[in-house]
């Protein structure tokens, strides 16, 4: 597993701890007829976790069950983010997108609490700038929202959310 460093040039990122698979063998409903396939992953093995990189690899793990496998966070990260963000993040290595349709199987599995939560990380230039969507079981300022990093500590900006997800 690769270590979390500085850099530039990635641009889409997920944080989960279930299985991700960016695409079906169709297009499903809602993809422009121009968008393809660029990135599949469906962590049939442990060395899927070769194509990510860790804010601290120590933290997560390749589980498989008789349902499914995964990328999993098994330990909370010993990360310090340079401002408040989070802390626990698996980025896509080597690859950068404009524009994406995502298509994600993602299972939060933590005890149950209202930032019982999930991010989905975006548009990532350095771990001071990038964005992330905070998908949790209640909204508040700072959960169940979309967030900026920009040289600062987060900062939430959508004008609108729903009242949680479980």
């Amino acid at each position: 597993m690769k270590a979390f460093t500085p850099f530039t040039g990635f641009v889409a990122a997920w944080f989960f701890t279930a299985a991700l698979s960016t695409a079906a063998a169709e297009k499903p409903a809602g993809v422009p007829e121009n968008y393809r396939l660029l990135y599949e992953q469906a962590f049939d093995d442990a060395s899927a976790l070769d194509g990510f990189v860790f804010t601290d690899p120590k933290a997560w793990k390749f589980a498989k069950t008789d349902k499914a496998s995964a990328l999993a966070l098994a330990a909370q990260s010993k990360y310090k983010p340079p401002f408040r963000s989070p802390v626990n993040v698996a980025l896509i290595a080597d690859k950068a997108f404009g524009d994406f349709v995502l298509e994600a199987d993602l299972v939060q599995t933590g005890r149950e609490y209202g930032h019982r939560d999930m991010c989905l990380f975006f548009g990532f230039q350095d771990p001071a700038h990038f964005y992330y969507v905070h998908l949790a079981t209640a909204a508040d300022p700072n959960a169940h929202n979309v967030f900026i990093v920009n040289g600062a500590a987060r900062t939430n900006f959508a004008a609108e959310t729903t009242r949680g997800v479980n």
